[in-house]
């Protein structure tokens, strides 16, 4: 497992919310393997096969509104506009969370704005927002 601090970031989920963050981004990969065995190499293993692979998106929103909040818990929805407007927050049991998967696009800051280069992008096509909210 590995995790990546990549600082400050612009962060963008769905194409269209922005999210500003505070504490930087952290990036997290977990692979996960079997190990292959042979009667030649005893109980030890052979060779290991990559089965999977977890990544998670630590992003600490510093400004939202209602609209952005409901864009990105699964449990919230927003109800009404303008004065009107409030957030619902119910229960996402039962929710497909690949039905919920939207392009998170992750772009650094360099020397004090965001990167226009690819090089310093990431991007995870089909991300989820866990609902954790602190």
């Amino acid at each position: 497992m590995a995790t990546l601090h990549l600082g400050p970031c612009e962060v963008t989920f769905d194409s269209s919310t922005v999210i500003t963050c505070e504490g930087g981004v952290d990036v997290t990969i977990a692979d996960a393997a079997a190990d292959l065995h042979t009667d030649a190499t005893g109980t030890g293993a052979c060779d290991s096969v990559i089965t999977g692979a977890n990544v998670s998106v630590k992003v600490n929103m510093a400004d939202y509104d209602l609209d952005k909040f409901a864009k990105v818990f699964p449990c919230a929805t927003q109800i009404g506009t303008g004065d009107t407007s409030r957030v619902e927050i119910r229960t996402a049991v039962g929710t497909s969370l690949l039905a919920l998967s939207k392009t998170l696009l992750i772009k650094k800051y360099v020397n004090g704005s965001v990167s226009a280069s690819k090089k310093d992008w990431i991007t995870v096509p089909k991300a989820f927002p866990s609902g954790e909210v602190a």
